[in-house]
């Protein structure tokens, strides 16, 4: 399971452009934050990002993820690939909207009301192009992913009744970039037909299980498993959330050669350790 989010430089003109700066994915135990600025030429970064979002054996976390996806395909565009898919990812907000019953479902309002603690946004509008980014820039934005992780397991504690699965969803890059405020509203006004399509399929499932229990047992199964690839793992999840460990979990960055501030890591050696993480 991993939590993921982007950061890059608010808007100040209308017309400015805007490009994804960092994007940072979090482990249990790590933390990755990706200079996007300067890798967004790398094949290898491209195959990287594409391998994790893309992968549906691997539990994605997001805070309105359609906003971030956008802007890493608007960001990797100048490689002319195929834009990068979300598979299995769950988004936290319509969770505790609808779960929760809450009117805001901004993250730092979220982490205010599951854990009494203040989520600090103050970087949220600092400049991320600037290079080296500072210490309390980079704590920000691996706490924002981090946190995602947290927000999840908390659901599966006050919410042991409510079945996850049906909050999973694949996203498909639409467009190469939307604003903030328009991707919100547009997914949380989805978020109902997207809910309902995939409670009726759970509940078609079932309801095939009551009818069908003795004859068609594993063929139940089978459907079941396809709907929700990942309930073996989370089951496997719960049980080791207990176990998380106390300390900060380790912050790593891929940036710069300029950067002297950073952990110098070679592509190979950084997906090793990525992918190592996520096992």
């Amino acid at each position: 399971m991993i939590g993921f989010d982007g950061e890059w430089k608010f808007k100040l003109i209308a017309d400015e452009e805007q490009i994804m700066s960092i994007i940072q994915i979090a482990t249990d135990r790590e933390i990755f934050i990706f200079d996007v600025l300067t890798m967004r030429r790398d094949a290898q970064f491209y195959d990287l990002m594409d391998l994790i979002f893309s992968s549906d054996k691997i539990l994605k976390v997001g805070h309105s993820p359609m906003n971030d996806l956008n802007m890493l395909n608007a960001a990797l565009r100048i490689q002319k690939k195929p834009k990068i898919g979300l598979n299995q990812c769950i988004n936290v907000a319509p969770v505790f909207r609808r779960e929760y019953g809450a009117r805001k479902v901004g993250l730092a309002f979220i982490s205010q009301e599951l854990f009494k603690k203040k989520l600090s946004k103050y970087e949220q509008v600092s400049n991320w192009n600037n290079r080296p980014l500072r210490k309390a820039q980079l704590h920000y934005a691996g706490l924002d992913a981090f946190i995602l992780i947290q927000i999840y397991k908390k659901f599966q504690r006050q919410l042991p009744k409510v079945n996850l699965l049906k909050y999973f969803e694949k996203y498909e890059a639409v467009s190469d970039h939307l604003e903030s405020n328009e991707e919100d509203n547009d997914e949380l006004q989805s978020f109902e037909k997207v809910f309902k399509r995939n409670e009726e399929r759970l509940q078609n499932i079932e309801e095939n299980k009551l009818q069908e229990k003795n004859s068609t047992e594993s063929k139940i199964e089978k459907n079941y498993i396809k709907t929700g690839q990942n309930i073996n793992w989370i089951e496997t999840e719960k049980k080791e959330s207990s176990k998380l460990s106390r300390e900060r979990p380790e912050m790593k960055i891929q940036s710069s050669p300029n950067n002297s501030r950073v952990e110098k890591l070679g592509n190979n050696a950084l997906s090793k350790r990525v992918f190592q993480s996520l096992k």
